[in-house]
């Protein structure tokens, strides 16, 4: 019997120390498991993902063009590139690893599909992972206006005495839907001037404005009513009116000088003056080379309902100061920034860099290709946040061997723009690919034109 109950207590304690070795075994393995999942995630992740997506509209014509998109990491280094047509979903695939969490877009579109072609490439600098973008319709050509058929023509003719000539005359439909027309004065003796001009007529145009320009830093202005074709008016310049009101710029120099000032009602209003549907009249004033320097100039204006003004200063084509007013009136005065120390210190497209003693919140540098009308042109722009620059050293092989042309060696620096009072860089991005109202979106602005040519 004790027999019996020695063995029966032996089992027991052989299970015992089995379950005990089994639990030591377990917490061992336990224990281990932490670094092992720590060994497997040094391994590089393999796994393919979608890193930018792009939508294009049905609306985008490209029929007639040949469109891209390029990406580039923050080196430079070419990711890789697709094109696509209208309606198109595209999607740049690449290992998870492989891709920064921020890189460059660049849309080229390319004119003309055979030669001369134009290249216009617009690159976006510091692109989000796993964005989506909405590639929409062109922007309206600025010069869409020269596509306009002409329903008929009229005669215009101005004459005074030479104490007062202006130095010259500006036609323009009052509802910009057609060509402004410059023209000049013609002596035809020692006290008595004449000028005239054979303007067109666009469909649904009937009023036109004839703005005078003179260097003493005045301006008047006549207004044509209901004009027909064939209609013929001889204006005497007596009979030119003041403007309503005037805006009074000042600068520590307008010697030598251009100044631009427009004025948009609030039909198809865009900010970009993509469409200038309601143009008050573009004024410019003090071409280079007057010797007079006044601290001040006044323009004038037509006391109408505008949606916003705009405002253009050029200094002898190297310094530019854009101002951007919505109100139905602007203001009395505007202080013209005088113009900051910049240095760029180098102009080349791959490795562009400047220094600005001025902050600013975003910047957009224009580069130029012109060889000639046969072999055609190229134009970047690359935008960027302030106090960066994206560096672009790789063009796709495959487009350089299909478009000989393509040569970013070739490019020649023009300007670059940059925003002090504006959009900051990420919302100027998100209105332009993702909400798509950065046109319709109402701002002042403020922005310096700074560089070469």
């Amino acid at each position: 019997m004790k027999k019996f109950k020695f063995l029966y207590l032996l089992l027991i304690f052989l299970s015992l120390f089995n379950c005990s070795k089994d639990q030591t075994s377990e917490l061992n393995t336990a224990t281990n498991q932490p670094q092992a999942r720590e060994e497997q995630s040094k391994e590089p992740d393999t796994s393919t993902v979608t890193y930018f997506t792009a939508e294009v509209s049905q609306e985008k014509d490209t029929e007639m063009t040949d469109d891209y998109l390029i990406i580039h990491d923050n080196n430079g280094k070419l990711i890789d590139f697709q094109s696509f047509e209208k309606g198109d979903s595209i999607k740049f695939n690449a290992d998870q690893d492989s891709i920064s969490m921020t890189f460059t877009v660049t849309q080229l579109t390319i004119f003309n599909k055979d030669e001369p072609r134009i290249f216009d490439l617009i690159s976006y600098s510091e692109i989000n992972r796993n964005s989506t973008w909405k590639i929409r319709p062109n922007f309206i050509d600025f010069n869409s206006d020269q596509s306009l058929t002409a329903t008929g023509s009229f005669r215009v003719g101005i004459s005074g005495t030479e104490l007062a000539v202006p130095s010259a005359f500006k036609l323009t439909p009052r509802d910009n839907a057609g060509i402004s027309n410059y023209f000049g004065n013609n002596l035809e003796s020692e006290t008595i001037w004449s000028t005239f001009v054979n303007p067109q007529i666009y469909e649904n145009t009937q009023d036109f404005r004839i703005t005078s320009y003179n260097d003493a830093g005045s301006s008047k202005v006549f207004i044509l009513e209901d004009v027909m074709n064939n209609d013929s008016f001889e204006i005497d310049y007596e009979d030119f009116t003041d403007f309503d009101s005037f805006i009074d710029f000042s600068g520590s120099s307008l010697g030598n000088t251009n100044i631009e000032f427009s004025g948009y009602s609030n039909r198809d209003i865009d900010v970009n003056y993509s469409t200038q549907s309601g143009n008050l009249f573009r004024f410019r004033q003090r071409s280079p080379g007057i010797d007079l320097d006044p601290a001040s100039i006044q323009i004038g204006y037509l006391d109408e309902e505008y949606t916003f003004y705009s405002f253009f200063v050029n200094y002898f084509y190297d310094y530019g100061y854009v101002r951007k007013y919505f109100g139905s009136t602007p203001p009395k005065s505007i202080r013209i920034l005088d113009k900051p120390n910049v240095s760029i210190t180098n102009s080349s497209f791959d490795n562009f860099s400047f220094t600005l003693d001025l902050d600013y919140l975003r910047s957009s540098s224009a580069w130029r290709y012109l060889r000639n009308s046969e072999y055609g042109q190229i134009t970047w722009t690359v935008h960027a946040a302030a106090n960066s620059y994206p560096k672009i050293r790789e063009f796709p092989e495959e487009l350089l061997e299909k478009y000989p042309i393509s040569n970013i060696d070739s490019l020649e620096y023009v300007n670059t723009s940059f925003m002090l009072d504006s959009f900051s860089y990420p919302e100027f991005i998100e209105k332009t690919f993702v909400t798509q109202d950065i046109e319709t979106t109402v701002r002042n602005e403020e922005i310096i034109i700074l560089g070469g040519q």
